[in-house]
């Protein structure tokens, strides 16, 4: 299956970042014209040294223009969008020798492709957008004109979405190039990235969720300028006390703190025992934030069954969320889901956590290839002990042991950027 995702017209730093986190390969940023030269010239520095690889999009011709654009912004890759010309990628590859060289071909062009282009380009664009006018999308049929060596460097581009990688998963090629699914005109679609990075990047680790459900509302506000700037993703629990009758956020402000979210990727937790409630507040949920609320953790009971959920395609993840306690029991569910949450006991010393690790250790088939979540109760030191003793990469939710510390929020990112 095609596993290697381009994100085209990169021009945000927290989407970028976000991007990078949820495991996107290369992300394209345009400079179309000489004119434009000097654009987006801190948000590919930033993309390169948060460890993602930036393309240049760009349409010129001219190769001292080509030189000194790739001088200048040093990126990991140049895409010319045009007609591939032979002796400018050949220059470019003489005086760039680890410089990626990317072409684009659509499908009226392909038998202009001289079967040398596999020895020039790492990768090939094959886009087949829409027709104009008639909102009828052209094929790749032009694939099997290429040798199998060429297909395996070809990105399928053109009005692709995580319903249209669903259609094309048997397809031979290497992987897709995206745009236009991820704009809502001038908002990013966050919901739609990572729908598209289920599809083709599962399991993805070294993430970090931050909680703000115990964070003052009015902090919140105060923080918003920075927590733009601080590129992560967020949490929100939802707590009627149904569930457990200790546990309620009804006072949290919880949907004031979800609209101060609205350019932010976020998740919710429902803890709700009521299945038909459950099922209203994923439908409420989903049409209240459509672009930026990406997953909605579902807390686990004995006998809840998440096949009875109804979930379109376009809906957030649904993911269980698991008390480690209950893990024999939602496993022996037979619940197939690919991504679980893992809610954690207080750290107090590690004789207190034997319990959690012979508990995960007894399930390791179980949760071999899953992406895990660990969730409640999380810090630094409570990371430590994950990496020595569960020692396997994965994912946390951190909340209020380190929400009102920011600084302590960098280092546990640090901390599974080394697994992650």
């Amino acid at each position: 299956m095609p596993s290697i995702l381009k994100v085209c017209k990169m021009d945000s730093l927290s989407f970028a970042s976000y991007a990078i986190k949820q495991g996107v390969d290369f992300l394209g940023v345009h400079v179309l014209e000489e004119k434009n030269i000097g654009e987006h010239l801190e948000l590919v520095k930033f993309i390169r040294e948060r460890g993602g690889r930036a393309v240049i999009v760009t349409k010129i011709e001219s190769l001292d223009a080509l030189v000194a654009l790739v001088t200048l912004y040093q990126p990991d890759g140049i895409q010319l969008h045009y007609t591939p010309n032979y002796q400018i990628l050949i220059a470019l590859r003489i005086r760039f020798p680890t410089l990626l060289l990317f072409g684009v071909v659509v499908s009226g062009s392909v038998h202009l492709l001289d079967s040398s282009i596999d020895e020039v380009l790492d990768f090939l664009v094959y886009d087949a957008s829409y027709t104009g006018g008639t909102g009828v999308r052209q094929t790749y049929e032009g694939l099997h004109r290429f040798s199998s060596s060429l297909r395996m460097k070809t990105l399928l581009a053109g009005g692709v979405d995580h319903e249209v990688v669903a259609g094309l998963s048997t397809q031979s090629a290497a992987g897709y190039d995206v745009q236009s699914s991820l704009r809502s005109g001038s908002d990013f679609n966050f919901r739609e990235l990572n729908l598209l990075c289920n599809a083709i990047k599962p399991s993805r680790r070294g993430r970090i969720s931050v909680s703000l459900t115990d964070m003052p509302l009015i902090e919140v506000h105060r923080a918003a300028g920075y927590m733009h700037g601080a590129h992560l993703d967020y949490h929100l629990d939802m707590s009627a006390g149904d569930l457990y009758p200790s546990f309620v956020t009804t006072r949290n402000g919880i949907a004031q703190k979800a609209k101060a979210l609205a350019q932010l990727p976020f998740g919710v937790h429902l803890f709700i025992r009521d299945r038909n409630l459950i099922q209203k507040q994923l439908d409420k949920l989903s049409i209240l934030h459509p672009l930026n609320l990406t997953r909605v953790f579902v807390q686990y009971y004995p006998g809840l069954r998440y096949a009875e959920f109804e979930m379109n395609g376009n809906q957030p993840s649904l993911i269980p969320s698991i008390y480690y306690r209950d893990l024999n029991d939602y496993f022996s569910s037979g619940d197939a889901h690919q991504t679980i949450s893992v809610v954690l006991p207080k750290f107090k010393n590690d004789l207190g956590l034997q319990g959690l690790f012979t508990t995960l250790a007894s399930h390791a088939a179980e949760m071999s290839g899953r992406e895990i979540w660990f969730d409640r109760n999380v810090d630094a030191l409570y990371v430590n002990k994950l990496q020595k003793l569960y020692g396997k990469p994965f994912n946390v939710i951190v909340g209020k042991e380190v929400v009102n510390d920011w600084n302590k929020i960098d280092t546990i990112d640090e901390q599974l950027s080394t697994t992650g």
